[in-house]
């Protein structure tokens, strides 16, 4: 299942939209952003969100006492760290933490894209988010980067970068990501639309019931098939698209179970 995440609530209104929607995370930025909001607007903002949707906060080159304060607080579960931060400050937050957990963003796309992908898959955070790289700013260009660079993280991420209802179908079948975010493709005018909202989360969720039907289906043609007179490179044909999916999804199980 591919879990969504909807980013930069600021308002009430957005509140009572993500608690419609049911998205599986929400973020609060504190870094700068248009979408920048204060300690005080998110304790008000969280206590609006239904349970079962999970605040993150976003920061970028934050102080440890801050973030850690936020999380401690009851703010926010998840720490999303977007700028610099490198392991040493993750096992500073880490000590600093009674509760929550900590997400590293990774930027894609720049020269050092190989070496960004390593130290993704080795990040000591609990969590990774793979993002578009802007040498302008840390995050939330809302431009997509080449997929095709992530080949197998070896770990579960979240994918951010030019993320909408209309790009999260091929995003899904093409990296199998733990979870998606959107921010600004959620947006008109600026400020976050409801419906924008609701559509981004119901496709996100459409997808995947389509492709667990298409699993099943694979799984019951694979069985028909060893029943069945056809030639024997249709049978591998056939049961070699059933493995790839089962292998796919035996990896990620392994990745939760660690």
């Amino acid at each position: 299942m591919t879990l969504v995440k909807t980013c930069g609530m600021s308002r009430a209104e957005d509140i009572a939209a993500v608690n419609i929607a049911r998205p599986d995370f929400v973020g609060f930025v504190f870094a700068p952003s248009p979408r920048r909001v204060t300690a005080e607007q998110a304790a008000q903002l969280r206590a609006l969100l239904a349970p079962g949707i999970t605040p993150v906060g976003v920061f970028a080159n934050e102080s440890v006492a801050a973030v850690s304060a936020l999380v401690n607080d009851g703010v926010i579960d998840v720490a999303q760290l977007h700028g610099d931060e490198e392991d040493a400050y993750i096992e500073q937050l880490r000590g600093g933490l009674r509760r929550g957990k900590i997400m590293q963003v990774f930027r894609v796309g720049g020269s050092d894209t190989q070496d960004a992908l390593v130290r993704a898959r080795d990040s000591h955070a609990d969590m990774v988010m793979l993002d578009r790289y802007d040498e302008r700013a840390y995050g939330g260009s809302g431009r997509s980067f080449d997929w095709s660079a992530v080949g197998d993280l070896g770990r579960d991420f979240f994918l951010a970068g030019g993320i909408s209802a209309v790009t999260a179908a091929q995003a899904i079948s093409t990296l199998h990501p733990y979870a998606l975010d959107a921010s600004s493709s959620l947006e008109r005018g600026g400020v976050k639309d409801a419906d924008l909202i609701q559509e981004f989360v119901q496709t996100v969720r459409a997808v995947d019931s389509q492709q667990r039907g298409e699993s099943q289906n694979l799984l019951d043609a694979s069985n028909a098939a060893m029943r069945s007179p056809l030639g024997a490179s249709s049978k591998r044909a056939i049961l070699r698209a059933h493995n790839q999916k089962r292998a796919h999804n035996q990896k990620r199980e392994e990745r939760t179970a660690a």
